[in-house]
């Protein structure tokens, strides 16, 4: 075969290969990181909450296409034994105790127990083990058992929506705050809110979570918590609906007979919403064990409760921030596949002038 029509097949080759490597398949295996970040469809999918952004999974699984994708997530006992866990229905003993350095996971109410939670009604769950800044009506976690947890990664809320599943009863409400302590109590804490930006517990479509603002500590509102200060109103409260119709384009929309049904009531054992704070996650990234902040506590809140068994547990999430970049700075192999001959040639002339 003579150089030119070498060229010509090699090049044929190499332009095959990029398009196979460029071309989704449906079935292989990512991570929920790995598929949430791979195209802006997923990603700019949220919708903000306070400072918070809320990702809903069977809407991402949906855009995603196929059986098993990367957005269903099982949410059952013996699929989250290995994460933290912050509040659970569950009896299940590798579920209810975390490692040192963090609260057990709250008793979330069940079989219709109760139509409201709080952690600043229910029952402190203690710790392992004790650390400095755990205290009653928050979930506390030391910084640094998060971090060592999170090890470079994004911190992800995950949440199982477990309601009634008929008429108005599948929805819920939730308010919670996050606030970044120093246990000696020296320097006032950093505030950040899931909290709706509308009076009926509306979101913002692709909001900035980054220019909310936090109003400060909502730590009042209930009996029996001794606060002082005020607690969140009623159209603070995210509204966490059981099903959203969704046209063509995947927004929502009025349910009508040319609609798309969503179902987010998905039980005890698929996880409905993936909810995480960019700021927060800032934050932890540049944390360093000298800082005067040491723990973590969240404040959580929820009514309208049906059925009961809502589950919420923490992930590290490889995201598009916690890739770190090889040090060697090397050609990508798409693009050099891409470029084709052309790639090829400038490639073995770059090797060619190293030697």
């Amino acid at each position: 075969m003579n150089k030119t029509r070498w060229g010509v097949f090699l090049g044929s080759c190499v332009m095959a290969v990029s398009l196979f490597l460029l071309t989704p398949v449906k079935g292989y295996s990512l991570s929920f990181g790995e598929a949430l970040y791979s195209d802006p469809r997923y990603f700019e999918s949220y919708i903000q909450y306070g400072n918070f952004i809320s990702y809903s999974l069977p809407v991402l699984a949906l855009i995603y296409g196929g059986q098993n994708t990367p957005f269903d997530i099982p949410g059952s006992p013996g699929q989250i034994s290995d994460d933290i866990v912050i509040m659970t229905g569950t009896n299940n003993a590798n579920v209810n105790s975390n490692p040192d350095g963090m609260d057990n996971p709250y008793k979330t109410p069940s079989t219709n127990a109760s139509s409201t939670f709080s952690t600043h009604l229910a029952a402190d769950p203690d710790p392992s083990g004790p650390f400095a800044g755990d205290q009653p009506f928050t979930w506390d976690i030391s910084i640094a058992a998060l971090t060592q947890y999170l090890d470079g990664l994004d911190m992800f809320f995950f949440f199982n929506h477990n309601e009634t599943n008929s008429g108005d009863s599948q929805d819920l409400r939730i308010w919670t705050q996050l606030a970044i302590r120093d246990s000696t109590g020296q320097t006032e804490a950093l505030y950040f809110d899931l909290r709706s930006m509308g009076p009926d517990g509306s979101g913002i479509f692709q909001g900035d979570p980054l220019t909310f603002s936090s109003p400060g500590l909502l730590s009042g509102g209930e009996l029996g918590d001794g606060s002082a200060s005020p607690g969140p109103s009623q159209a603070d409260f995210v509204l966490s609906p059981g099903q959203v119709c969704l046209d063509a384009n995947f927004s929502p929309t009025a349910c009508t007979s040319g609609t798309t049904t969503v179902n987010h009531n998905l039980g005890v054992n698929e996880v409905a919403y993936a909810v995480t704070a960019p700021a927060v996650n800032l934050f932890l990234r540049n944390w360093t064990a000298d800082s005067v902040y040491d723990v973590i506590s969240m404040d959580i809140r929820m009514y309208d409760i049906s059925n009961g068994y809502e589950q919420a547990f923490i992930r590290g999430v490889q995201t598009s921030s916690t890739v770190t970049p090889d040090p060697i700075p090397e050609p990508s192999t798409i693009l050099l596949l891409g470029a084709g001959m052309v790639g090829l040639a400038l490639f073995g002339r770059k090797r060619m002038h190293k030697e």
